[in-house]
């Protein structure tokens, strides 16, 4: 679901039944108005760390000895301010409500240092890194979920061959996505069959994060 701790103007939340997901889960679609000065108050009040994207580390790495000793010395180091704050809001609970969001801020920001100069971090993957996705895959996904909302939409005998034809367009398209992951996975094996110094790189990669 969503969360927030701000105000949402004129807000509206779709679920899009139409779509065949293969579960019980729904597509949710949450759209708002943002006040303008909601905006300049949620980004002053709030650390940067928590704006930006989404951010990986190379969290395997903790299971080795001298990267895991170096990540709990540095958080134990930057944390100690931020442990003394909470221990004074403890002893001397103040009258009012404490900042909980920048306190929360701040040990985000502790535990992001932490882990950068520890494990280091990585690069999210591109918004295209499923190579194998292709058009033929997009207009089977599309056939499917159109047999979806017929046999949704039908009544009486219609409803059950739209079902029909649903099975067997779910069935081909699943069977398409796997046939296109193979191919992909034959295509990546010749590419480092071609290219030693790719190989290499690319088993180096996997035992890092193994």
């Amino acid at each position: 679901m969503f969360l927030t701790n701000a105000s949402l103007l004129s807000p509206r939340l779709d679920i899009a039944s139409d779509l065949s997901l293969g579960s019980d889960h729904r597509l949710l679609t949450l759209s708002f108005s943002f006040a303008q000065s909601s905006a300049s108050e949620s980004s002053s009040a709030t650390s940067d760390a928590t704006l930006h994207p989404r951010r990986l580390w190379n969290l395997s790495r903790l299971g080795e000895p001298d990267p895991c000793q170096l990540y709990q010395d540095t958080f134990r180091a930057s944390a100690a301010p931020l442990l003394s704050q909470l221990k004074r809001l403890v002893q001397h609970p103040p009258s009012s409500r404490p900042p909980i969001d920048d306190l929360n801020a701040s040990l985000n920001s502790i535990i992001y240092r932490s882990l950068d100069s520890s494990v280091g971090d990585r690069p999210p993957r591109p918004s295209h890194w499923k190579k194998y996705w292709t058009q033929q895959l997009q207009d089977a996904a599309d056939f499917r979920n159109r047999c979806y909302r017929r046999w949704r939409r039908a009544f009486g005998i219609d409803k059950v061959y739209w079902w029909h034809q649903h099975q067997q367009a779910n069935t081909s398209f699943r069977q398409a996505v796997l046939d296109a992951k193979r191919l992909s996975w034959q295509s990546f094996c010749k590419s480092l069959e071609s290219d030693f110094t790719k190989a290499i790189s690319k088993v180096k990669q996997l035992k890092r994060r193994s």
